[in-house]
């Protein structure tokens, strides 16, 4: 999911579940935001691009994933579910 395409699921674009994973991580402690060390230039915007790649592979380092830059099932669960390192 890219969040550019505004594509639906379980009643909401997918620019929104992005927003509401980096959501997530900021809550878990992450330094998530605009001006802040993820997302700093665009925010928690919800398009996917270099700098979720980059906050995604950083979480998936973090919580000893296969580190791919995507957030799929693991790596969504994984922001919901695991234990914050």
């Amino acid at each position: 999911m890219s969040g550019a395409n505004e594509r639906c699921f379980r009643g909401h674009t997918d620019r929104y579940w992005l927003q509401q994973w980096g959501t997530q991580l900021a809550r878990r402690g992450w330094s998530v935001g605009k001006g802040k060390t993820w997302l700093g230039s665009a925010g928690n915007d919800g398009i996917y691009g270099a700098e979720y790649r980059a906050l995604a592979e950083a979480f998936q380092r973090d919580q000893h994933l296969d580190v791919d830059g995507l957030i799929g099932a693991n790596t969504w669960s994984a922001a919901f579910k695991n234990p914050v390192t």
